[in-house]
């Protein structure tokens, strides 16, 4: 029994490793006002890396902005939105880091708890160590 503590308390840390480590695509580009379908204005060939996808207002081109940066833009890293008021109406500022091109939907979809990821390889783990 230790040894299956140790194990997942280490899967745990290398899971939380791996997730805050790797670099997503995202869509790099700015998109006007109102447009659902964001595969009409950017495509997969205009595209940034980085550990976080973001999507928000541009002041100069009064468009929606969508790129990556290595840094969560808000208060605390994973999946978020946060609501703004500029001169051209109510905007959401998000920020994702689970999927390549995550920038691309109008609301960001959760991320993956990292507690199901440690409890599904600590059973793996466990069924191989039997």
């Amino acid at each position: 029994m230790r040894e299956f503590i140790i194990l997942v308390i280490f899967a745990s840390f290398l899971v939380d490793f791996t997730i805050e480590q790797v670099q997503i695509k995202c869509y790099s580009c700015i998109a006007p006002v109102g447009v659902t379908d964001i595969t009409t204005v950017c495509n997969s060939s205009l595209f940034c890396k980085g550990q976080y996808c973001t999507k928000g207002p541009d002041a100069l081109s009064n468009g929606i902005k969508h790129g990556c940066t290595d840094t969560p833009p808000l208060d605390s890293g994973g999946t978020k939105c946060k609501w703004v008021t500029t001169k051209t109406g109510k905007h959401a500022n998000c920020y994702c880091k689970n999927i390549d091109y995550c920038n691309s939907s109008r609301q960001n979809p959760p991320p993956i708890p990292i507690f199901i990821i440690t409890i599904t390889i600590s059973i793996i783990f466990r069924q191989m160590f039997r």
